[in-house]
């Protein structure tokens, strides 16, 4: 599906959701995708929200309603479990989602896939929940089970970080940049003059703008950190800056 034919979608479903006064959901969509979207949905009187099933997920649905009230619930995803004999089963990401759409699914039905020993977890439009459950499937020509699992009871994986202490002259977006990702001024100013940088999901189009912290920044291509505070200053007038690597 092509980028205009989203956008057509998406703007079908936008007055479907102020027509009606009930929660509309999108398909799954990479959760960039979804950002991207963002700066047009808050353009208009619609609340906005997106959620992949749980904190970390990389593919996401988008929510919008005229009530501000946009529960998990709305997003109508069910996490299923699928499991197979340890000894056997040695299979990957690739692996798992090719058997699973051989049944038929397209990839914007299905969120993440959590990869683990004896199998792995995916996250999916809950209208298909029953299907599943029932479907003959094999992965590497080993049997297997479908199930769903209960979302409010399921330990969701760690979203993993790791705080580092940067050297920057000033907390502008490209220094921060520079330091953060190992590249050069010129490559930061590239980055963002393509849109390729996010400030708390909205993007960013000002080298110069002025970083805080607790923000977001995300580079599309190399990461994403968290902004920490800063603890200290250098002889050369440098700032001593903590960010949250996410790994």
């Amino acid at each position: 599906m092509s980028d205009e034919v989203k956008l057509r979608r998406l703007q079908d479903l936008m007055h479907q959701a102020q027509k009606t006064w009930q929660p509309v959901i999108t398909d799954f969509m990479p959760r960039e995708q979804a950002e991207d979207f963002l700066p047009m949905l808050r353009q208009t009187d619609l609340y906005t929200r997106l959620w992949g099933g749980w904190e970390g997920a990389e593919r996401v649905r988008l929510a919008f309603s005229m009530l501000e009230d946009i529960t998990d619930e709305d997003f109508n995803i069910q996490l299923m479990a699928l499991d197979g004999p340890v000894k056997y089963l040695k299979a990957d990401h690739r692996d798992y989602l090719g058997a699973i759409l051989s049944l038929g699914f397209t990839r914007d039905k299905m969120g993440d896939i959590l990869v683990r020993d004896g199998g792995c977890e995916f996250f999916i439009d809950a209208d298909l929940t029953s299907y599943l459950a029932l479907a003959d499937l094999r992965v590497r020509h080993v049997p297997v089970q479908i199930k769903p699992r209960d979302l409010s009871t399921w330990l969701a994986p760690e979203v993993k970080t790791e705080t580092v202490e940067i050297i920057v002259p000033g907390m502008r977006l490209d220094a921060v940049m520079a330091k953060a990702f190992h590249l050069s001024r010129r490559q930061c100013n590239e980055l963002i003059e393509a849109g390729r940088v996010r400030i708390n999901h909205d993007v960013e189009w000002r080298s110069h703008q002025l970083l805080q912290p607790g923000d977001l920044l995300a580079v599309r291509g190399q990461g994403r950190i968290r902004i920490g505070e800063i603890t200290g200053v250098t002889k050369k007038d440098n700032r001593k800056l903590l960010i949250e690597l996410y790994l």
